[in-house]
């Protein structure tokens, strides 16, 4: 496969929901989770390692039209967390497991919670990324925080992720 072919698949597999993604994916691996995840530090190898496809959550760019998360949240915030949230409002994260959060910004610190409000039936977790990365006790902290994370996929999922 070409380069120019390689580009063009990934701008093809960008432009779809991601709730479509996740349904074709698990529709091939039988009781397979998805689980998508706000980008930037997102811990894509953590779902991977505990057997889930980890897609990111993008927001919906131009292709959604923001008809319900406009209400819960001020207008000066971002398009990319009023269409992540949008996203679910429309169905277009229907097929997605769960969905991780993390700190990136002020707005994502709470996307999380006002997700969990409107999608209680939903898997939702928060990743507490460290702010002091010149910390001696950073790698513990990181360390112990994914640890958390992988026990939520366990809990939630019945997952066998270890340490």
């Amino acid at each position: 496969m070409t380069p120019a072919l390689i580009i063009d698949r990934c701008r093809e597999l960008v432009g779809q929901p991601v709730g479509a993604i996740a349904q074709r994916w698990k529709a091939e691996h039988p009781g397979g989770r998805a689980v998508a995840a706000y980008p930037v530090w997102a811990p894509a190898e953590l779902i991977h390692a505990a057997g889930m496809l980890p897609l990111s959550l993008l927001g919906g760019g131009t292709s959604v039209e923001l008809t319900h998360a406009d209400a819960r949240f001020q207008s000066f915030v971002c398009s990319i967390a009023k269409s992540t949230l949008e996203l679910g409002f429309q169905g277009l994260v229907k097929g997605v497991d769960g969905l991780v959060f993390s700190n990136i910004c002020d707005v994502a610190r709470n996307l999380s919670s006002i997700y969990q409000r409107n999608f209680p039936d939903t898997f939702v977790e928060y990743l507490h990324l460290p702010q002091n990365c010149t910390s001696p006790a950073v790698v513990g902290y990181a360390a112990a925080e994914l640890r958390r994370l992988a026990a939520c996929f366990d809990a939630a999922f019945g997952l066998a992720t270890g340490d």
